[in-house]
């Protein structure tokens, strides 16, 4: 019985430094998921931080085109949040709005590095981003003459001097 007693306590001890070791295995896995994730926010938020320096001059723009648009009974609604897509890139959307008809055009801009891409047409940095004023303009333009508002393209031409 003495054996028995001491293999019991043997195996005893066995299953408790393996539970020691999985606790600790445990706790281990849990603050690398923890740093992981705090890595990851920091991460995101520095690269919504250089899109939103990157986005700025198109923001003003459409903030300015909101403006004129009101004047056609129209609007620019910008979402002010960005869905990130995978590591390097993110999606920002804006949308004009006929109020009479609730119609609207989706105008979606995807930021990667240096590059934001319309239409999955690439615009870098700040000349090529400047290009990409007029072409927004444009789709603009087209939709709301579609619409019927024939009127608003005049009011556009506007920006367009400005931009």
């Amino acid at each position: 019985m003495g054996d028995t007693g001491q293999a019991e306590r043997k195996q005893k001890r066995v299953i408790d430094e393996h539970s020691g070791i999985r606790d600790l295995k445990h706790r281990w896995d849990e603050e690398d998921k923890t740093r992981y994730e705090l890595e990851r926010q920091a991460q995101r938020a520095f690269l919504e931080q250089e899109a939103n320096e990157l986005f700025a001059p198109l923001e003003n723009y459409l903030t300015r085109l909101d403006k004129v648009l009101h004047q056609a009974n129209a609007a620019v609604e910008i979402d002010p949040t960005w869905e990130h897509l995978d590591e390097r890139k993110l999606r920002r959307t804006a949308k004009v709005i006929l109020r009479e008809t609730a119609q609207h055009l989706p105008l979606d801009l995807t930021i990667e590095g240096v590059t934001i891409f319309y239409r999955n047409r690439p615009y870098r940095f700040t000349r090529a981003i400047e290009a990409l004023i007029p072409v927004i303009t444009s789709d603009v333009e087209q939709f709301i003459i579609a619409q019927g508002q024939a009127t608003t393209p005049a009011h556009l031409a506007l920006i367009k001097g400005s931009a």
